[in-house]
């Protein structure tokens, strides 16, 4: 199991140390109650201004970051900031124009360096559920590793040529069939409710810390702790909340596979890559032209992993199609009375989109559930962070930006008991 803090591991916690570590963390003030997130205009950023947004330089596969958050700036990098349009080799996050103003952190309360007082309040929470956290993750994580066992074989068939796309939609493979056995075995449902429902339920403060995920297994963990802790807080029913923990358990279905397979290649192949995208799930856990689940799955849980990545206002990934435009998905059941003025705005361009004649546009439809919003949020938290100790601000930046999102990325009836959850469990619980 990966140690998470670099420094003497404590031993696992009995619940009376759980406890007590948890009125310790009571006690602690609110970090999120000493800063600010402001826009500053390029020309008017200075030296000692604390960065709320990343920068990568161009052309890097891995994106590899020119300024980070929780910078503090320099002369030299304040003035690079400040005329960003003339460097050229440096790209903003999430498409923003080169011109637009620039995140940073602006000090509202507390003393002294509040930016290194923040990475410690943080450090010393995590350090406090280290215990009950890893004896937890040892469960839920076994339940994941079986159906990664399983799937793995059926990738490889899939991506070595050994079952064409055509027999795969027509015809299920002995990969296949092995994967319905785990699927549809009374054990495999047992697990999922012993070992990840039962615990969420119980105590909902075990999987609403940041997690480490090093690998899929562990990263799909993550995700489905925190997405159906949140499928609990809204109330949502008992059968509703298993097909949240399947797609959880299972959105990122064969990643791990196809890292393994491009690492150190630079160009994989489009179509390879497609496959593990928006719709990499429908490939291979659906059979025929309509598209069924294999034994096991419902349509619902299917359609909850493809779309985990579709956000409401169409940001999300686009999927492929035959004419090379895309589908672009947009929120379900928008509605005049609810959603934010922002979002209708958003709706009437999606509408003259759709009413084009433009061949070169994208094909805008709606999502067909509604669930994937819940997996969205937390696989956007998970991640969203920089897993390091340096840049923990990046946790009060993301649950901030997710904040001033309300209603765009997902219905505001999850996003507040959402950043509740965050804002209490990791930040002031």
């Amino acid at each position: 199991m990966v140690i998470f803090i670099k420094q003497k591991p404590r031993p696992i916690s009995t619940q009376s140390n759980f406890n007590l570590d948890l009125i310790n963390i009571k006690n602690m003030t609110n970090p999120l109650d000493n800063f600010e997130i402001i826009e500053v205009k390029q020309g008017e950023l200075e030296a000692g201004m604390i960065l709320a947004e990343n920068f990568f330089y161009k052309g890097s596969q891995t994106q590899r970051e020119a300024l980070k958050i929780g910078v503090e700036l320099n002369n030299h990098s304040a003035g690079r900031l400040n005329n960003l349009a003339n460097h050229r080799e440096i790209l903003r996050e999430e498409g923003k124009s080169m011109g637009d103003s620039i995140k940073v952190f602006k000090k509202t309360n507390g003393t002294g360096n509040w930016i290194e007082a923040l990475r410690n309040d943080m450090l010393i929470r995590e350090t406090l559920t280290e215990g009950v956290v890893r004896r937890y993750r040892e469960e839920g994580a076994s339940v994941i590793s079986d159906i990664s066992d399983k799937t793995k074989p059926l990738i490889k068939e899939v991506l070595e040529r050994q079952i064409t796309l055509s027999n795969l939609i027509t015809e299920k493979s002995k990969s296949h069939k092995v994967l319905e056995e785990l699927l549809t075995s009374p054990q495999f449902k047992e697990d999922i409710e012993k070992k990840i429902l039962e615990p969420l339920s119980r105590k909902p403060i075990i999987g609403t810390y940041l997690s480490y995920a090093p690998n899929t297994i562990e990263h799909s963990l993550d995700v489905t702790t925190l997405a159906v802790r949140l499928a609990f807080e809204v109330g949502l029913t008992i059968e509703d909340i298993y097909d949240i923990a399947i797609a959880s358990t299972l959105h990122d279905i064969g990643i791990d596979y196809l890292l393994a397979r491009f690492k150190g290649k630079e160009n994989p192949s489009p179509e390879i890559m497609e496959l593990h995208g928006i719709y990499f799930v429908e490939k291979i856990l659906t059979l025929g032209e309509k598209k069924i689940p294999i034994d096991g799955l419902t349509d619902q849980q299917v359609k909850i992993m493809k779309h985990h990545h579709t956000r409401r206002d169409g940001l999300g990934s686009k999927e492929p199609s035959a004419d090379k435009h895309g589908v672009v998905y947009i929120g379900k059941d928008i509605t005049y009375n609810t959603d934010t003025p922002e979002l209708l705005i958003k709706a009437a361009e999606w509408k003259k989109i759709s009413q084009s004649k433009d061949p070169k546009s994208p094909s805008v439809q709606e999502c067909p559930v509604i669930f994937n919003e819940i997996v969205y949020l937390a696989e956007r938290w998970i991640t969203g962070i920089e897993r390091n100790e340096t840049n923990r601000l990046e946790a009060a930046r993301l649950l901030k930006s997710m904040e001033e999102e309300s209603g765009l990325c997902a219905r505001t009836q999850y996003i507040e008991p959402f950043l509740k959850i965050l804002g209490k469990s990791y930040f002031n619980h």
